[in-house]
């Protein structure tokens, strides 16, 4: 197209379709909300090998695979219940959250906000119920029960209970957040 200032209009040189090209905003939260649930979950992850790898030995032990002498000398305290719904349970929400965040099913993240809440948050409450005696006994006589690594076990279990309760009151949040966006998104397109 022929112009008297040339073969192209003055301002088409490419550089005028700034301003027209922005990502809505619902989509830039989505994606970053995205990245910070699934770096929650894998912290989850993390949280839930540790508690796989303190569990595993008595397992094995109840299943006939190690012997007693192997117990004695790695004395951990006796696994409790909170532990077993733990870490059985809280691996359901964490597989709905990662099957959740690839297609934004409104559904699947759901069932991981509910399933953090029944088996993520209500085992940790438990044990931190559970081991509040000990944990006073120790602050008042300066003597564990269990050691681990020369460091009181009672301790080091307060310290997973309050990154446990970060960790799941982070996916909580960022769920919530994909849900309410998925939700509003999914209204718009129907």
């Amino acid at each position: 197209m022929a112009s008297r200032y040339g073969a192209r209009p003055v301002g088409s040189g490419g550089s005028d379709f700034q301003h027209r090209e922005r990502i809505a905003e619902p989509y830039n939260q989505s994606s970053l909300f995205k990245k910070r649930l699934r770096t929650a979950l894998a912290l989850h992850i993390a949280l839930w090998i540790l508690v796989a790898i303190k569990i595993l030995p008595e397992i094995l032990f109840r299943f006939g695979l190690v012997s007693r002498t192997f117990m004695r000398k790695h004395p951990l305290p006796l696994n409790e219940l909170w532990e077993y719904a733990w870490c059985f349970g809280s691996t359901i929400p964490v597989l709905f959250g990662y099957l959740s965040v690839t297609k934004n099913k409104v559904y699947l993240i759901r069932f991981s906000l509910v399933g953090t809440i029944a088996f993520g948050f209500v085992p940790i409450i438990m044990g931190c119920f559970l081991r509040a005696y000990e944990l006073m006994d120790y602050y008042y006589t300066k003597n564990s029960r269990h050691d681990f690594f020369n460091f009181p076990f009672v301790v080091v279990l307060y310290i997973f209970f309050s990154v446990c309760i970060q960790v799941h009151c982070f996916t909580l949040y960022f769920s919530w957040k994909l849900m309410t966006i998925w939700s509003r998104l999914s209204k718009k397109t129907a």
